[in-house]
C-alpha cells in the first residue's frame, strides 16, 4: 500500500481523493489569494485528474484567448507520466505550500 503526504503526515492512499476534493474547494473559496502562476499550476493538475494527460485531444484555443490558451498550456505542460494520483497529491502540495494550515479549518 503506497502512502501519501499532507503537511507530514501519512494519508492512505484511499484517501488522496478526498483531500484532493478538499483542497479543490479550499482554492475555489480562496482564489483571489492566488496568484496567476499559482492558480494556472492548479488548473492544469485539476484538468489532470479530472481529465488525464492532454495528449492532443483538444486543439490549443486560438492565440487571442489568451486566458484559455495560457489554461491549455499549464495543462499540456505537464506531459503524461504522472498517474491521477500522482496529481493529486501534487495539487494538495502545493495547496500546502501556499496556505499552511488550510486543512485544519477544513
Amino acid at each position: 500500500e503506497e502512502d501519501g503526504t499532507v503537511e507530514g503526515s501519512l494519508l492512505k492512499e484511499d484517501n488522496i481523493a478526498e483531500w484532493f476534493d478538499k483542497a479543490v474547494k479550499y482554492v475555489a473559496e480562496q482564489g483571489g489569494t492566488w496568484n496567476q502562476k499559482g492558480k494556472l499550476q492548479l488548473y492544469g493538475l485539476r484538468k489532470y485528474v479530472l481529465e488525464g494527460p492532454n495528449q492532443g485531444q483538444l486543439p490549443p484555443p486560438r492565440r487571442f484567448h489568451t486566458a484559455a490558451r495560457a489554461k491549455y498550456n499549464a495543462w499540456t505542460l505537464l506531459g503524461s507520466s504522472m498517474t491521477q494520483k500522482e496529481a493529486m497529491q501534487k495539487y494538495i502540495d502545493i495547496v500546502n505550500s501556499k496556505a499552511l494550515g488550510w486543512n485544519a479549518i477544513q
